[in-house]
């Protein structure tokens, strides 16, 4: 998001519109903040037994289902993909 135009000189001298770094931008905020909640529900869905985290994907994937004129949301698509990552380890490590 852009700053107001500031007439005054900035450091290197020169004048102009300054613009905030992504990061710094409420779509940046919201998004770190998507981020480390869907890093908080990987991290709770490690902790879970096999069939905990297959109950959750299952759940996951039925509200991923793709109905005539409704796109899954994409909370539900990514809670899908980090059940599906998680079991995939869990599989991969034998358990």
């Amino acid at each position: 998001m852009n700053q107001p135009i500031s007439h005054e000189p900035d450091r290197s001298g020169r004048r102009g519109r300054w613009e905030a770094p992504v990061w710094a931008s409420p779509a940046g905020e919201q998004k770190t903040k998507q981020l480390e909640q869907l890093a908080e529900f990987t991290g709770r869905l490690t902790m879970l037994s096999d069939d905990g985290v297959e109950k959750i994907y299952q759940t996951a994937y039925q509200e991923c289902q793709f109905e005539t004129g409704n796109v899954p949301p994409a909370v539900a698509m990514q809670q899908l993909v980090a059940c599906w990552r998680v079991l995939r380890k869990f599989r991969a490590a034998g358990r």
